[in-house]
């Protein structure tokens, strides 16, 4: 394999192994209360609009998923610790605990089983997960952050989100996966005059792709598409207009080298931090380092839009470019064998 991307979101360091750890949820994460009523879409009261938020953590050695430690995890809504009944219930009846297959793995996860916008929250709220997991003989703990937009406004905003089968990943038991994507207008989902693009974000720039035959709305992709990460986005269009897009990370667990993109520190940092990715290609099997590539980084962000590329051995991303873009970039970082 000559060429490989990565990834990045939150990461820690331990042991010479970082773990990247995220939150990802089944649905979007976004709730309107409509102006001038108590009428709130989507309405998590209905257990088919219910998004499931599930952890994923990642050694950036080897690339592969982990599971958290038996036990460990906690949940945090609004930096309160969320406390359950014997069913896994919220006593506040708003969440459920459960758990999720992420490919192989099994992790903790949290439905949201009722509705969290209301005329006394109309802004964002924050859900934490905190959890400790294996890396070799160390126990590491892991603290990924999500936020949950709510908002009030007039009339049906649209909205979109992509699934993934397996969770997006490829690994020794899946030979590909299957992208979905779906649109929302006021949180009911939308089929009538929509058209659909399909786009792959490769280091030169992003290409068009077809869309699985039959099926406007799902693309399949196997790991000769995957590059050990690829970005896909897809553009929603409504009678010619595009009112929403979507993007989802794929990953390759299979690829024989892997980016350890060796992050200075965890990405979250406040105002004046910064921090820097020297990274390094290794074999996926053995952990060795391979020298003869060329490093190049693409900046998204949070939409999805690149922002910016550059070339060299490192890259330093400071608070005033998380600023400029909004609170938050995704780091995507490429190789090519020289």
């Amino acid at each position: 394999m000559n060429n490989a991307s990565a990834f990045d979101f939150i990461t820690l360091i331990m042991d010479g192994d970082q773990v990247a750890a995220a939150l990802f949820p089944t649905k979007p994460l976004k709730q309107y209360l409509k102006l001038g009523t108590s009428v709130v879409t989507p309405d998590w009261n209905k257990v088919e609009e219910q998004p499931l938020i599930y952890p994923r953590m990642q050694s950036q050695n080897t690339g592969l998923r982990l599971t958290t430690i038996s036990g460990s995890g906690k949940w945090k809504y609004n930096d309160v610790e969320i406390k359950f009944d014997s069913e896994g219930l919220s006593l506040d009846k708003k969440f459920k605990r459960e758990t999720y297959k992420d490919g192989i793995v099994e992790v903790p996860a949290l439905r949201i089983v009722g509705n969290l916008a209301s005329a006394d929250n109309t802004s964002a709220d924050k859900l934490d997960f905190s959890a400790k997991v294996m890396v070799g003989v160390s126990e590491l703990s892991v603290n990924p952050t999500l936020t949950i937009s709510i908002e009030e406004v007039a009339g049906d905003p649209y909205d979109s989100y992509m699934v993934a089968s397996n969770g997006g990943v490829i690994d020794n038991y899946t030979d590909s996966v299957i992208c979905e994507a779906t649109l929302r207008k006021g949180g009911a989902k939308v089929t009538d005059s929509v058209t659909y693009k399909f786009f792959a974000d490769h280091p030169d720039g992003r290409k068009e792709i077809e869309a699985d035959a039959g099926t406007p709305n799902k693309k399949t992709f196997t790991k000769d598409d995957i590059d050990s990460s690829l970005v896909v986005m897809c553009e929603m269009s409504v009678a010619g207009v595009l009112v929403s897009s979507a993007v989802i990370q794929l990953f390759d667990e299979t690829d024989p080298i892997i980016i350890n993109t060796r992050p200075s520190g965890p990405l979250a940092f406040s105002i004046g931090g910064k921090i820097t990715f020297n990274p390094i290609v290794v074999r996926r099997d053995k952990g060795i380092p391979l020298t003869g590539y060329k490093f190049s980084y693409r900046l998204h962000n949070m939409q999805g839009v690149e922002t910016s590329r550059k070339e060299g051995a490192s890259i330093t991303i400071t608070s005033d470019d998380l600023i400029a873009n909004g609170g938050g970039l995704a780091l995507h970082t490429d190789v090519k064998k020289i």
